[in-house]
């Protein structure tokens, strides 16, 4: 069977209902429905691996599989067992970071990465930790869909993370202007897990 699925339908675990031409309803297994969002604002691009790169990182590499890539470069996570904190890709500084450009309207957009995973992960604990610090504070989000069951994607799909999402404490970012140190992703808190993930485009996105 084939389906076509909605541009704006919402990605995640679902159902498609089924109506028979007799009015008959049914409901098919739950199904993950994936895809990517278009990038909207170049500008708003900070990790894209075609030249906004990492500086330093403990595991993963740059990588362009045909078989894989999105459109172009993209970083891969591929082995393991990972224990601990690893880092992946890390810049500084505030280098290509467009905290500038949104300021204060930190209301009005949203982190967005596109990622691939592989292989299903599981495991309670390990989290994708991803860092925005500056003077304003040390926020921190963990991306973890496996912290309940197996997770893995049929392809790449696109997150999206509030930046309210963000916390330091019960600190909340206010201006992304005030990110100007430390910004990337970590492998973090897992006792110890085999990885084989691909991200790229990590920016943000007026809602």
């Amino acid at each position: 069977m084939e389906v076509y699925v909605p541009t704006n339908a919402t990605i995640g675990f679902g159902y498609i209902t089924i109506i028979t031409y007799e009015g008959d309803e049914g409901l098919t297994p739950q199904i993950f429905i994936g895809g990517t969002d278009p990038i909207v604002d170049q500008a708003l691009v900070f990790f894209n691996f075609d030249g906004k790169n990492s500086w330093w990182g403990d595991i993963g590499a740059v990588e362009n599989l045909a078989s894989l890539s999105l459109d172009g470069n993209y970083f891969r996570i591929n082995g393991g067992p990972y224990a601990g904190w690893k880092g992946l890709f890390w810049r500084n500084g505030g280098n290509d970071f467009p905290g500038s450009i949104i300021g204060t309207n930190v209301s009005q957009y949203s982190l967005r990465f596109d990622v691939n995973v592989i292989d299903a992960v599981s495991d309670p604990k390990g989290v994708i930790a991803i860092r925005l610090k500056g003077s304003e504070g040390d926020f921190w989000y963990n991306w973890a869909p496996w912290k309940t069951a197996a997770f893995k994607t049929t392809g790449w799909i696109t997150v999206t993370i509030p930046i309210s999402d963000f916390a330091d404490g019960t600190k909340h970012i206010t201006d992304l202007s005030k990110i100007d140190s430390d910004f990337g992703m970590a492998w973090n808190n897992s006792d110890g897990s085999n990885l084989n993930i691909c991200i790229d485009n990590v920016r943000f996105n007026k809602n």
